[in-house]
């Protein structure tokens, strides 16, 4: 996944790929907002740096093998997240 923001928040997008075992190319933008234990899934790039983004893409094409990205069990699917967001804002 590429989260590619040059201003703003950190992504909550760019955390459920992350749970999901994804890799990701966030900006430094992004990267505040992500947990140090994921680090090995991350490629960081400067904000409104298209060159370095580019380079990260093809980067990650060229070194991903689709067995290496990480494949959760069951609890950690779609219905489950929305699950636990129901309950969150059913309280």
């Amino acid at each position: 996944m590429v989260v590619p923001y040059i201003g703003g928040t950190p992504s909550g997008v760019a955390k459920v790929a992350l749970g999901f075992g994804l890799p990701i190319i966030v900006t430094d933008i992004v990267a505040q907002g992500i947990s140090e234990r994921n680090i090995d899934k991350i490629m960081i790039v400067p904000a409104a740096d298209s060159s370095a983004l580019a380079n990260a893409i093809h980067n990650l094409i060229q070194n991903t093998v689709p067995d290496e990205v990480t494949h959760h069990p069951a609890a950690n699917d779609w219905y489950t997240l929305v699950s636990v967001l129901e309950n969150i804002f059913d309280d």
